[in-house]
């Protein structure tokens, strides 16, 4: 039913299918870090279709909203922006993973030529400061510098650990900040709405002493206007507090949902880019021999990565003892 196809393992022979062959394939890819470079891996589709679906619904309503909004302009008006600049920072975020991704797939390429000018190190150094804020540590100057030395690209365990550490804390450190936006949006719309029962309390008290001045059968049409007026302020008040209300906790809905559609994809990125640098940190186990199942001869790329891993992890620290000793 399926073409058969022959692996040869060692010493034992074993026949797969092509379609198993591809679960294999696809399982293993699925192990070791693979860096994304599509934009909707980071703006995703369901993102794209909720901001469209919402700025349909607001365009639908726009002159109901329009209304709300003239009880309190300035407090409204507030909210709306903040609201907007909270959706702008949520994509992006997003975005500068994009543009993070793209700057390490040009160092995965940069390293797997077979000579690495002095240019295109200095490239790297310039573009990561202005392309890749996420990586822009220390760290990993140190690790694209090595390439130049070595014509590899290494990570050491203590440069994969710190970089990996800086990273996921400023993606976390930017989403916890539109999350921050999404709080105090809930706390400008308690402001409108005790600002508005406030108002309505004092409107209250000026239209019973409206009030207090009608009586007997003597009413003037003064009298019945300043009462009638005294019974529109109150409600004007109403009118604030429910608004405010309304713009501050939807706008608070607004960015968390969207924050929360974006963390799935800053936890992808953070999980590939640490597998990304887990490949890359020199590892070499001696007691592997040829034809153990599983295991299979280091070739020529294995050994220069290993080799260049020695020599790296070897100059570190005769480097510090060398600054130790100047000083």
């Amino acid at each position: 039913m399926f073409r058969k196809k022959k692996i040869d393992d060692g010493d034992s022979n074993e026949y797969l299918s092509d379609a198993a062959t591809t679960a294999v394939n696809k399982k293993k890819d699925q192990r070791f870090g693979i860096i994304k470079t599509s934009i909707f891996h980071y703006i995703t589709p369901i993102m794209l279709l909720v901001a469209f679906m919402v700025t349909g619904i607001v365009a639908m309503n726009i002159s109901t909203l329009a209304l709300y909004f003239n009880t309190s302009i300035y407090l409204n008006g507030l909210i709306i922006f903040l609201l907007a600049f909270g959706m702008f920072n949520a994509f992006y975020n997003n975005y500068l993973m994009y543009r993070t991704a793209k700057f390490l797939k040009e160092v995965q390429n940069v390293s797997e030529k077979d000579e690495i000018s002095s240019e295109e190190i200095e490239n790297l150094h310039i573009r990561m400061v202005r392309k890749a804020y996420y990586l822009d540590t220390q760290n990993m100057h140190d690790v694209i510098q090595a390439m130049d030395k070595f014509g590899t690209l290494i990570f050491t365990d203590m440069d994969s650990r710190l970089i990996k550490h800086k990273m996921g804390y400023r993606i976390r450190l930017k989403k916890s900040g539109v999350g921050f936006l999404a709080g105090i949006l809930v706390m400008l719309g308690l402001l409108g709405t005790f600002l508005g029962l406030l108002k309505t309390i004092d409107a209250v008290g000026l239209a019973m002493a409206a009030m207090s001045d009608l009586g007997g059968d003597n009413v003037t049409g003064e009298q019945m206007t300043n009462f009638i007026s005294g019974l529109s302020a109150p409600l004007q008040g109403m009118g604030l507090a429910f608004s405010s209300s309304l713009f501050g906790l939807s706008g608070s809905l607004m960015i968390g949902f969207f924050n929360h559609l974006c963390g799935g994809a800053q936890d992808s990125f953070i999980e590939n880019v640490g597998r990304w640098i887990d490949d890359r940190i020199p590892k070499f186990d001696p007691k592997k021999k040829k034809g153990e199942k599983g295991s299979k001869p280091a070739n020529d790329d294995d050994l220069k990565t290993w080799l260049a891993g020695y020599v790296y992890l070897s100059l570190k620290p005769i480097s510090a003892l060398l600054h130790l000793r100047i000083k």
